[in-house]
């Protein structure tokens, strides 16, 4: 079977479709990419630590997108792939230890009331804390700075943009959309025997590169209306 060249695929004109950069872009640096990804994934289904890996190349995705590179980067120098995927998830912690304490306080008010409003509290109270916590990722893609992510609250004035939350649906959507057809591609292939898991795994690897290619487009967006820093063309990739 002769694979699509994907690298020859053209971007939306002047990138202006967020759906269309989102699903293209993670495969313009051609399938190694991709290749790379679903190799690491399979080893991420039994070890934490080939997520990180995964999560530091989506970094890099979304710093290229939002300094307007023409292709996503090519996935080598894993000393700095997974030093990004390190302080990717580093970002996150100071975000996650607030909302774990907050949770805790919102347990304990729920358990003087009733059951039912208990778990409808805390059902809203995990989506809004998870919808302001994604922010961090477009947030930390155009500053570069764990310190200049959290100043001022700059994530939380993200999440309150029209384009955060554009793109926070158009992920859930598109990766859904993927997933389908996935499946699909997954049930075609079963007669294979080895077809399945190639797939599911070229799948994982492609789930997770899409939200970087997502805040990649929304950085550089904000970065126009001047809520973030500009990822100017000449700034590195990696952190």
């Amino acid at each position: 079977m002769v694979l699509p060249n994907v690298s020859e695929w053209e971007l939306p004109p002047d990138r202006t479709s967020l759906g269309g950069f989102s699903l293209k872009y993670p495969l313009s640096a051609g399938w190694k990419p991709i290749g790379i990804g679903a190799v690491i994934g399979l080893f991420a289904t039994f070890l934490i630590f080939p997520i990180i890996v995964l999560w530091g190349y989506r970094y890099r995705i979304s710093r290229a997108g939002a300094r307007g590179d023409d292709s996503a980067p090519s996935f080598d120098d894993f000393g700095s792939i997974i030093w990004n995927g390190v302080i990717l998830l580093i970002a996150f912690l100071p975000y996650a230890l607030v909302v774990g304490v907050l949770t805790v306080a919102v347990l304990a008010i729920g358990s003087i009331v009733n059951e039912a409003f208990m778990i409808g509290i805390i059902f809203l109270w995990m989506i809004l804390a998870g919808y302001v916590g994604v922010a961090i990722h477009p947030t930390f893609v155009a500053t570069g700075s764990i310190s200049e992510t959290y100043s001022g609250l700059l994530f939380l004035k993200v999440a309150a943009t029209r384009e955060y939350l554009i793109g926070f649906l158009l992920g859930i959507v598109l990766r859904f959309l993927v997933g389908i057809a996935m499946f699909l591609l997954f049930i075609v292939t079963i007669i294979t025997l080895i077809g399945p898991f190639v797939v599911l795994f070229v799948w994982y690897a492609y789930d997770e590169f899409i939200p970087g290619a997502i805040w990649g487009h929304v950085a550089r967006d904000l970065a126009e209306q001047e809520l973030l820093p500009e990822v100017a063309p000449a700034d590195e990739l990696d952190l």
